[in-house]
């Protein structure tokens, strides 16, 4: 074991007695710190200031020397400052906090502070405290939650456009619809092609204020509807897109369904979104396919359900996804060609409900989803299809 040498002249008794710096070499420490070091006596007022403090404010020490440094304080900031002073005189340590303090210049720096007490003789008689200038991090902080806010905003605006592409599409087929029937001199059909034109904008519009949260529950307006009709329309509206990508449409409705209280132009968005994603499934697939929908009634001891199955015979969901396709922005498709929010609104219009909104699928054999709405206990009358 190598023999720890002992300095020339250092004495068995000295090596053993605690070491002790020099006040002169605690002061060189403090001169040289890069971190504003400060003393304040009883009153608040300043006793001592290190060089780093006219490095960061500009102000020359002997100016603030026996003046309180309250001045230099935010308005803001100054009743933070004021407790953190009452608490350290009272014996309290400080931990980190942070005030503004006014440099020469006018312009306001950040520091983090922390203060402890100062005692002699058991007493304490004035405060300790460091300051570290963080007005750059602070600083980029404050650049980098702006530039989150931006993109939450772009992805927002990204899923309104996306949300909007489908009652756009219905505007635009039926007004070059109602075109060329007024060209070929067909009024009949106007009217119904004008009213078809006048829901989607209100479809459009409802989507934008769902998206800018104005369409609470609390204001969305609740009124008897049918699920069956609904979906109906839903697949009528979306019937040129089923030609235009050859999917087949199959349906299966019970007779006799019961009305239920909800609002139908968020339930319509909901199985509009459901049966786009299922035709977008199929068709970039294998450029076709059987979309399968069915609306029956669930009975059961204690609750009613109506029930809506969506089914398409796309490529499924891989099993990792499964759990998290409700998710708010989850999304597995490119940036940009999806924002991961359709099927997150639909869950939530479904549960303010009081349903539900799941999914069934085995990669390579499609994907089923089933709404699922509470609907008033009585028997059930019969099905057809």
């Amino acid at each position: 074991m190598p023999r720890r040498e002992r300095r020339p002249g250092t004495t068995r008794k000295q090596a053993q007695a605690p070491a002790r710096l020099p006040d002169e070499r605690y002061r060189s420490l403090v001169d040289a710190a890069p971190d504003m070091i400060f003393t304040l006596d009883a009153d608040g007022s300043v006793t001592s200031l290190n060089p780093a403090f006219e490095t960061l404010t500009g102000w020359p020490r002997a100016e603030w020397i026996g003046e309180s440094l309250s001045s230099l304080l935010h308005p803001e900031d100054a009743p933070l400052a004021k407790d953190c002073l009452r608490r350290v005189l009272k014996g309290d340590v400080q931990a980190l906090f942070e005030v503004r303090l006014r440099s020469k210049s006018g312009a306001y720096l950040t520091g983090e502070f922390m203060a402890v007490p100062h005692r002699q003789d058991g007493e304490v008689t004035g405060v300790d405290g460091i300051a570290r200038d963080v007005t750059t991090r602070k600083q980029g902080e404050q650049k980098a939650r702006q530039a989150d806010r931006l993109a939450a905003l772009g992805v927002l605006l990204g899923g309104v456009a996306h949300e909007l592409n489908n009652p756009l599409f219905i505007i635009s087929g039926y007004a070059q619809l109602a075109r060329e029937k007024l060209a070929q001199r067909l009024y009949e059909d106007l009217p119904a092609d004008l009213e078809t034109i006048r829901e989607a904008g209100q479809r459009a519009s409802a989507i934008v204020n769902r998206f800018l949260g104005v369409a609470n529950r609390a204001d969305v307006p609740l009124e008897p509807c049918r699920v069956d009709v609904l979906v109906m329309q839903a697949l009528d509206l979306l019937s040129a897109q089923f030609a235009l990508d050859q999917i087949a449409v199959r349906t299966h409705l019970d007779a006799d369904l019961p009305q239920l209280t909800a609002n139908a132009q968020n339930l319509t968005h909901v199985f509009m979104n459901l049966f786009a994603n299922a035709r977008e499934a199929m068709a970039q697939a294998h450029g076709r396919g059987t979309l399968s929908v069915s609306v029956t009634r669930v009975p059961a001891r204690t609750e009613s359900w109506v029930e809506v199955r969506v089914t398409d015979d796309g490529p499924g969901i891989a099993a990792a996804h499964l759990p998290h396709i409700f998710d708010l922005f989850y999304t597995t498709k490119p940036l940009g060609v999806s924002t991961g929010l359709g099927l997150s609104i639909c869950h939530r219009i479904v549960t303010e409900l009081g349903g539900e909104l799941v999914c069934d699928s085995v990669p390579g054999q499609g994907a089923t989803f089933i709404v699922r709405l509470p609907a008033p206990i009585q028997s059930a009358t019969g099905s057809g299809s």
